[in-house]
């Protein structure tokens, strides 16, 4: 199974392979997926083209959020990430102020053009390209450089969450052993409650709930009781602080 670990690994072992647009969208990815709304819908914005319907550019830009219901708040993720955008996207000309909205692959194209033009001879404004040239320059910095350290903060994250993982894991396979030699009940009755509260998960919200999720809560106690009497078996003889610990009273345990 591939791990957001694994693809924040892959996406950095071919970030200076791969055209940039192909790492960007492999870190929006990543980030719908985790969760990460600002920067799933920052990143995003460099990969839109100019125009289109704003109704649909919406629906899309949606898409990617962890909570949809955010948006047009004022104060979400969303509009955080557009402030963020046209703040790196902002440039002066002519003493008024522009914002340049051609996505990556768009600049990629009218760098290239502006380069044929010049080679050609057909248009060598040398000041106007110079501008142009630094400023989208810096625009395609600068996103590299976010999508980079994004790339990286979410593999240091996602690395200590798998190592995290695999001790658990490790740990859980000897306390499964132990338990299938000792209390073998328990691991299908660890399954049921598991059922239960899937079934319970995927009750339609017209219909209560309750019965799976009283069963499964049923099925904790007779595990509770279960691992108790195991651990400490019912005796006649209380405890040293009078408690009794017969059968009737593994709570006391």
């Amino acid at each position: 199974m591939i791990t957001f670990f694994d693809s924040c690994g892959k996406a950095l072992d071919d970030f200076d392979d791969k055209p940039l647009d192909v790492s960007v969208r492999r870190a929006v990815r990543i980030a719908s997926l985790v969760g990460d709304t600002k920067h799933a819908i920052r990143l995003s914005l460099e990969l839109r083209p100019a125009g289109g319907d704003r109704q649909s550019n919406g629906e899309t830009s949606r898409m990617l959020m962890a909570d949809p219901s955010t948006w047009g708040s004022g104060s979400g993720p969303a509009e955080q990430a557009l402030a963020q955008y046209l703040n790196d996207r902002k440039f002066t000309q002519d003493g008024q102020e522009r914002v340049d909205a051609h996505s990556l692959t768009e600049i990629d194209f009218w760098l290239q053009e502006l380069h044929e033009l010049k080679e050609s001879g057909e248009r060598f404004d040398y000041k106007y390209d110079l501008a142009s040239r630094e400023r989208t320059g810096q625009i395609v910095a600068r996103t590299r450089h976010l999508t980079f350290a994004l790339l990286c903060s979410w593999e240091r994250r996602f690395g200590y969450t798998s190592i995290n993982e695999s001790i658990f894991a490790g740990y859980r396979v000897k306390v499964d052993k132990l338990l299938a030699d000792g209390v073998p009940d328990l691991l299908q009755q660890f399954n049921a409650v598991y059922r239960r509260l899937q079934e319970a998960a995927e009750t339609s919200p017209d219909r209560d709930a309750a019965e799976e999720l009283s069963q499964a809560i049923t099925t904790c106690r007779r595990i509770l009781k279960a691992i108790v009497d195991h651990v400490l078996p019912p005796r006649d003889q209380p405890s040293s602080t009078g408690h009794p610990l017969d059968d009737a009273h593994h709570r006391h345990c």
